[in-house]
């Protein structure tokens, strides 16, 4: 696993890790810019990791975010990495939650 190999000191695991949090902190301010969400949840199979790469995606996010923009909260998924699913499963259940999370008709 990547994330073991960087947290046992691999520097190109370690840089792979780092790149991957600074391309999320970006994606996550060009996202945030278009949509401007309150919050943002971050969940699925980097859930696992998630904890331990927080501090280096909100700082890539609050270096690529514009000013008015870096107040949106970004949190993990309390559901872990199954929190996709559930969302599906819900949404399959009772369509109209489509409706109030994508804001369709």
């Amino acid at each position: 696993d990547i994330f073991i190999a960087s947290g046992n000191g691999d520097s190109f695991a370690t840089r792979l890790v780092y790149d991957e949090t600074e391309a999320i902190g970006v994606g996550l301010a060009s996202l945030v810019h278009v949509l401007n969400p309150a919050r943002i949840i971050l969940g699925g199979g980097l859930s696992l990791s998630i904890r331990s790469l927080m501090p280096d995606i909100l700082a890539s996010f609050h270096r690529n975010a514009k000013a008015g923009f870096e107040t949106v909260e970004i949190v993990p998924a309390e559901l872990g990495a199954h929190s996709c699913l559930y969302g599906a499963a819900a949404i399959a259940l009772n369509p109209s939650l489509a409706n109030q999370t994508t804001g369709t008709a």
